[in-house]
């Protein structure tokens, strides 16, 4: 099948009029990167694990979380499953859960998925749109409070899709880099 071009909309459960993002992705990444796609344009530092459901399926970055899997549970590795393999139909959803302790929760839709023209493989993954400029790490969506006339040095209408953009392919490597190390790039 020809590589295409997936929109995902991508929505911060507990706040999901607040903080958004439609992003355009190769059906040829895989989990990994997608999540760490996430973690990048929604400010996070990336210090967590993050896993994803889909379907069923619970997919894990962590070798050691495969194997501690509960008995029954249909598992696989986040950076062994490409997006074209899912066989993902428009209104599907993958549920990606970062920080453990925290839960904090992404819900990713499909909502598009077209041919990618010739020649744009570098041009993805590319933000579209988007509300809120992100999380604050350590603190789930349900204590998320923003009080209008206080000060506080995080304020989550403060998104600017352009630097988001312009750092997105440089932040994601990073955060790669330094969950799998050098060596795997």
């Amino acid at each position: 099948m020809a590589v295409q071009v997936y929109t995902f909309k991508i929505t911060y459960l507990g706040v999901e009029n607040r903080i958004w993002r439609t992003a355009q992705v190769s059906s040829n990444y895989d989990l990994a990167r997608l999540g760490f796609m996430v973690l990048s344009t929604f400010d996070t530092l990336a210090c967590h694990l993050f896993g994803m459901t889909f379907k069923g399926v619970r997919y894990f970055l962590d070798i050691e979380e495969l194997e501690s899997a509960p008995e029954g549970i249909v598992c696989s590795m986040l950076c062994m499953t490409r997006l074209n393999k899912l066989k993902m139909v428009i209104g599907d959803k993958l549920l990606m859960t970062y920080d453990y302790s925290c839960d904090q929760q992404f819900e990713l839709e499909l909502v598009s998925a077209e041919p990618m023209l010739h020649g744009k493989g570098t041009s993805y993954p590319k933000i579209i749109a988007g509300e809120g400029r992100g999380i604050v790490e350590d603190i789930p969506s349900s204590g998320f409070v923003y009080e209008k006339h206080s000060f506080r040095e995080w304020d989550y209408r403060d998104y600017n899709m352009d630097s988001d953009n312009a750092l997105l392919k440089g932040e994601i490597f990073v955060m790669e880099c330094n969950f799998f190390g050098d060596d795997e790039f």
